[in-house]
């Protein structure tokens, strides 16, 4: 599993042609946080020089979604890049042209058109996000309307993989970009005019968020937890309104989130997002 909506459905489809490495880390906390950073600090110097030296004896081509993975591969024009969180810098650029890269993939237009003007000469191929409409199970999507939706509520819905609030804090998860204090305020304003309304959220919620809710508000926000991909579907299905309203000036491209919502045939609310097919 992957809770990456591009990755959770690319990956499936190429297990019959490329042959996945995976790390897994503990589920405990403490523990997982001490592998995670001696994997972050060891990765270029330690990690990837010796596993992937290795595993070029074994295959001709690395498909990756790491460009850290690039310069320790021993092989010429023999790297596919997946890119789908994009930092537009000229140390990643730098990178992509190296002689390693046979292919570069992207999101969206704007996202080559960036690479290309930062000085990316290699090969890119546009692949946009996609929402794979086979997922839906109607049944399903019954079920959930069944179980938590009213015949006379209004249900606003977002999707996030984590739930956060600016008072959690500096280190909050996604370094903030999933902060609700914009969508909270303005629904408890909407609230006031239009009591049908409810909140339905899906993601990791924080303690912060949970602590809002659970202060009286348990009536009409809903906290479903993280969802997995291939079930989210079922769950906007029911909704009657979809909100994007992240607040940062965002340079990736379109968001599956949105993609999801659209081809759910849900309309829109969103802040002023810098968003493009």
């Amino acid at each position: 599993t992957h809770n990456n909506p591009r990755y959770a459905g690319l990956f499936p489809k190429l297990i019959g042609v490329v042959q996945f490495y995976k790390v897994t880390l503990s589920r405990q906390r403490l523990i997982r946080a001490l592998q995670y950073r001696l994997w972050h600090n060891l990765k270029k110097v330690i990690i990837y020089p010796i596993v992937l030296w290795i595993l070029s004896k074994r295959h001709e081509t690395l498909f990756t979604a790491d460009i850290d993975q690039i310069p320790a591969w021993p092989r010429n024009k023999s790297v596919i890049i997946d890119i789908d969180d994009p930092i537009f810098i000229h140390d990643w650029a730098r990178v992509l042209n190296l002689p390693q890269v046979k292919a570069i993939i992207v999101t969206t237009e704007r996202m080559k058109a960036i690479f290309q003007q930062l000085g990316v000469v290699q090969p890119i191929y546009v692949i946009p996000q996609g929402v794979p409409m086979e997922c839906i199970n109607p049944y399903k999507a019954k079920q959930v309307r069944a179980e938590f939706k009213g015949e006379n509520d209004l249900v606003v819905g977002y999707c996030a993989p984590t739930l956060t609030l600016s008072c959690d804090g500096p280190w909050r998860a996604r370094q903030g970009i999933d902060d609700l204090d914009l969508l909270l305020a303005a629904a408890e304003e909407a609230r006031k005019s239009e009591h049908r309304m409810k909140l339905w959220l899906f993601g990791e919620p924080s303690k912060a968020v949970r602590k809002y809710v659970a202060q009286g508000r348990g009536s009409w926000i809903k906290l479903f937890g993280y969802v997995p991909f291939c079930d989210i579907l079922d769950y906007l299905l029911n909704c009657d309104i979809a909100v994007y309203p992240r607040t940062n000036r965002d340079f990736i491209g379109f968001k599956a989130k949105t993609a999801q919502y659209m081809a759910c045939g849900i309309p829109i609310i969103s802040t002023d997002a810098e968003e493009s097919f």
